[in-house]
């Protein structure tokens, strides 16, 4: 994560999709259960405006990688359709 994490908030990905960054061992109530189902850190999660899951990705392959994915998960929420 230390890969895009100082930078992201800058670009329009990262204003469009907010990152919060959640610790497995130790995470917020109302993030728990969601912590304990995740097999594998990191995971991305996002949500439409409703608070409603609409895609997940696990694990972090490179930053090209990471970019596109976010790219496509920006593109469905647009879309508002559930995958």
């Amino acid at each position: 994560m230390t890969d895009v994490g100082n930078g992201y908030s800058k670009t329009i990905v990262g204003q469009q999709l907010p990152m919060l960054q959640i610790d497995k061992q130790a995470p917020p109530k109302i993030y728990a259960d969601l912590a304990k189902e995740l097999p594998l850190v990191p995971a991305f999660i996002i949500q439409n405006m409703s608070g409603i899951e609409q895609t997940r990705f696990l694990g972090y392959g490179s930053e090209d990688l990471f970019w596109d994915k976010l790219e496509s998960a920006l593109l469905l929420l647009r879309t508002d359709t559930p995958k």
